[in-house]
């Protein structure tokens, strides 16, 4: 419940910010242009799209990791634990050629 008063906050912030610089605008008190009062939904909306690209990556990502998992006929678990399961095999060590 927390993460969603935060979230409301934020949105909140951001919206009374900009409803301050478009008063403010108008009313001739600052003499940015339209860009820079604008410019909080903006950020607002690249962040968006930012955490929507980066959830579309997660996604594909797994998509292509539950197709090998298919693929070699593991359960989720398996695959999850695979590693554990079966560790890799320690290297050899190259024998010298010296002799003693």
């Amino acid at each position: 419940m927390s993460n969603n008063n935060s979230y409301s906050v934020g949105v909140i912030g951001i919206t009374l910010l900009q409803i301050a610089f478009i008063i403010l605008k108008l009313y001739n008190v600052i003499d940015w242009s339209w860009f820079w009062v604008l410019e909080p939904i903006c950020i607002s909306i690249e962040l968006v799209f930012v955490v929507l690209i980066g959830y579309v990556i997660y996604l594909l990502l797994e998509n292509i990791d539950n197709k090998r998992r298919l693929k070699s006929g593991m359960n989720k678990w398996a695959w999850k634990h695979r590693k554990k399961l079966n560790p890799p095999p320690e290297p050899e060590k190259p024998k010298s050629k010296l002799r003693t």
